[in-house]
């Protein structure tokens, strides 16, 4: 199965991941999601007919970019790991149910979108 994987940044609780979860799997030519939250890496699985149309690939690339712009949360298709670029582990996130952040972080938001971050 072939698979797309995207940086995704202001992911910092697990509501976030379902948010992200979601705005992926409304994009046609998904399949599944993965998230990584502490690498803020995300591998989303194609079907088998975006997987079997390789020019396919930058378009919902693109569109699965924009589906989480839309939602809150700005990604990038995947570069080297922090690690292996820098040669240091990336910084560690939040993996709890609320994840705590400072206010000037844009945590600690109205919690209305469902998220403790104002997702």
């Amino acid at each position: 199965m072939s698979s797309i994987e995207l940086d995704v940044r202001n992911m910092s609780c697990n509501t976030c991941v379902n948010h992200v979860t979601q705005a992926l799997k409304q994009v046609a030519g998904v399949r599944g999601v993965q998230v990584d939250l502490p690498s803020g890496r995300v591998r989303v699985q194609l079907d088998d007919a975006a997987a079997a149309n390789p020019a396919a690939t930058p378009p919902l690339t693109t569109a699965l970019v924009a589906a989480l712009d839309a939602a809150g949360y700005p990604a990038a298709p995947a570069t080297a790991s922090a690690t292996a670029a820098t040669g240091k582990a990336a910084p560690a996130r939040a993996a709890s149910s609320g994840c705590g952040g400072a206010p000037s972080q844009g945590h600690g938001r109205s919690r209305s979108k469902g998220c403790c971050c104002g997702h």
